[in-house]
């Protein structure tokens, strides 16, 4: 008869396999999604969030599970983008062949990524914050001047008691 797991080594099996389907295996497995990874283990979303924010050895394997993980994403992509896929081609219901396609889009996309300043439709911009220079896109500066401007107005109205508001400016 095997012997039962305690949680806390039930809880390390859940995170290898967890681990192992978010990395993936060069060549033969790509990673899964945080969803399959989480029905694939049995764990709630909710449960993983805990693992992310909470464990620490976990949140150190983690982090490089997932960027190895997605480096295998991004080498497939470019692959599909450089060499092709062979995809069948039919006549009258008949296998008569196969073709290479190849995938502009990702193509285009990797390109964005790797060069965001040559191929980006929204090139960031670069903005010196506390002699700090941080890049940002258009949408990112436009939510951040909002959220300050946001804050400025609610530093301008004093709140007196029983609800009575004094704007300042």
């Amino acid at each position: 008869m095997a012997k039962k797991m305690t949680p806390t080594e039930e809880k390390k099996v859940r995170q290898t396999k967890f681990i192992q389907l978010v990395r993936g295996v060069p060549g033969q497995i790509l990673p899964v999604s945080i969803r399959v990874a989480c029905d694939e283990v049995n764990i709630s979303r909710q449960t993983y969030r805990h693992w992310k924010t909470r464990d620490a050895d976990f949140i150190e394997i983690w982090e490089d599970a997932f960027a190895d993980g997605t480096d295998l994403i991004e080498d497939e992509a470019t692959r599909r983008a450089v060499n092709g896929v062979s995809e069948p081609v039919y006549q009258g219901g008949e296998l008569v062949g196969h073709k290479q396609v190849y995938s502009d889009r990702l193509m285009e996309l990797i390109l964005m990524g790797r060069r965001p300043e040559r191929y980006s439709k929204n090139p960031q911009l670069a903005v010196q914050v506390n002699n700090n220079i941080v890049e940002a896109s258009d949408e990112q500066l436009a939510r951040a001047l909002a959220l300050l401007m946001a804050e400025t107005r609610a530093k301008q109205t004093m709140s007196l008691p029983n609800g009575i508001n004094i704007g300042h400016g």
